[in-house]
């Protein structure tokens, strides 16, 4: 039975773990948002995760666990 996780990456590694367990065929959830951060002497809009070192993943922890806990980045 498919169920959500949240698993813990790396520190930003969020995006990652997500990628390399999307190309996997999991269905994952990185909320991101835009913050403007100074750089270069001027504001710049950057994505961040909402929830840092977090990705929330839909799987099947019979089938799936040893992917998603060896998985890069996380």
């Amino acid at each position: 039975m498919n169920l959500w996780y949240v698993i813990q990456t790396k520190p930003r590694k969020e995006k990652e773990a997500a990628s390399y367990l999307w190309t996997r065929g999991l269905e994952v959830f990185n909320p991101l948002t835009e913050v403007l951060s100074p750089r270069n002497a001027r504001m710049e809009k950057i994505q961040k995760s909402l929830f840092p070192n977090y990705v929330f993943v839909k799987f099947d922890l019979d089938q799936s666990y040893n992917l998603v806990r060896w998985a890069r980045g996380g």
